[in-house]
């Protein structure tokens, strides 16, 4: 069974993303660092046997700070409240992929009418030239914030916090990340600017 299903792989960054050593996880201690620079999830005693191939952390910084925020805001820790729904992404139209137009080529041919000027057309998960779209971050939806405390979050991200199985939050203040815990660990989420 493979440990990192499609919803926890939503941790990491996308594989547009230029920086590479996000898009997958990776390994600190007996813990596995899921991240996309925004959000970090970490999932507690991994058995190495467990996991594919992961790199060491190049953050080491990441589970001081998810501990960090554990000790001031566990006793702060809530059931997220209830989340708006979803606007699918108008630039992939919800599939969360896009591929280069094959008329203009990606070059944003602001006259072509067959990818409206966008320079990339929807794409499907499995298309072979398919990216996690731009736009949306491959997530499907556009990004919508949400008042929680002080802060300010990204609903997306918010949202896969609310599909692990007992996920609790904690936010901080407007500029310093939220904590949560959930039955497979605890991460940090930043909130945005309004």
């Amino acid at each position: 069974m493979d440990l990192f299903t499609d919803h926890l792989r939503s941790f990491c960054a996308a594989n547009r993303d230029v920086r590479e050593y996000l898009r997958s996880p990776m390994r600190h201690n007996d813990a596995a660092i899921l991240t996309n620079g925004a959000i970090v999830l970490r999932i507690r005693a991994i058995d190495e046997g467990t996991l594919e191939p992961l790199k060491q952390l190049p953050f080491a910084d990441f589970p001081a700070k998810i501990d960090d925020a554990a000790r001031r805001l566990a006793e702060h820790l809530a059931q997220l409240p209830a989340l708006p729904a979803p606007i699918h992404c108008p630039f992939c139209n919800g599939s969360g992929f896009d591929k280069p137009c094959p008329v203009c080529d990606d070059v944003n041919s602001t006259d072509c009418a067959h990818c409206d000027g966008d320079g990339v057309i929807p794409a499907a998960r499995d298309d072979a030239d398919a990216l996690a779209c731009f736009f949306c971050d491959g997530t499907g939806h556009e990004r919508q914030g949400i008042d929680i405390g002080s802060g300010y979050f990204d609903s997306r991200l918010l949202a896969l916090i609310a599909r692990l199985d007992g996920a609790l939050f904690a936010p901080d203040n407007a500029t310093d990340a939220a904590y949560f815990r959930c039955d497979i660990g605890d991460g940090l989420v930043m909130p945005m600017r309004k």
